[in-house]
């Protein structure tokens, strides 16, 4: 009998072993499902990070951006002022500065569109202030008011209205300031009425 129990104590030991390889096959194929995961979501993440990276700016981003390429340029001294400024200032006082620079501008714009009385209807001029796009352009006189006129200008579904101090008179060659006859220029550009 001691063959017998000699036979089953070793198929016991052997049942035993192949439980316990079993159990560490489970436990390595754990670690291993474990690893892949972990593998996994460090993939995944990485993806993430690099979409992310090259991801489009928000609209509201791309709005704000294509507002600034509007912008006109600033000259050397006028760029370092305003290096400085936003370097030093809170958002608080940026917006405040803003605002007291647009109202000294308004109020210096008022002035000396008081004082500018030498425009003419059908005048040719150069806007040199005003909206930003149109800054630059040259147009002619449509509609003139006190501190106010109307600028047509090539290519502008409407004309501009701008303070007279905004525009300044064309000349030829010398002192000469060019008038246009205002029914001659919109009958040949189309903008009649």
């Amino acid at each position: 009998m001691t063959i017998e129990n000699n036979a089953t104590t070793i198929n016991a030991i052997d049942a035993a072993i192949a439980k316990a390889k079993a159990r560490r096959a489970e436990a390595g194929s754990a670690e291993g499902r474990k690893a892949a995961q972990e593998a996994r979501a460090a993939e995944r993440a990485a993806r993430k990070a690099a979409k992310q990276a090259q991801a489009k700016p928000t609209a509201h981003m791309t709005k704000v951006q294509k507002a600034g390429a509007r912008l006109p340029s600033l000259g050397a001294v006028a760029q370092s002022t305003f290096d400085e400024v936003v370097r030093t200032l809170n958002s608080e006082q940026l917006t405040a500065l803003a605002l007291h620079i647009q109202h000294f501008n308004r109020v210096q714009a008022t002035t000396r569109a008081l004082t500018s009385g030498d425009l003419k209807v059908g005048q040719l001029v150069r806007i040199t202030g005003g909206d930003p796009k149109y800054i630059g352009m040259t147009g002619a006189v449509e509609t003139l008011r006190r501190i106010r006129c109307f600028v047509t200008v090539p290519g502008a579904k409407k004309p501009v209205y701008l303070f007279t101090s905004d525009v300044e008179a064309v000349t030829d060659s010398g002192d000469e300031v060019v008038v246009l006859d205002m029914e001659e220029s919109t009958a040949a550009t189309g903008t009649e009425g």
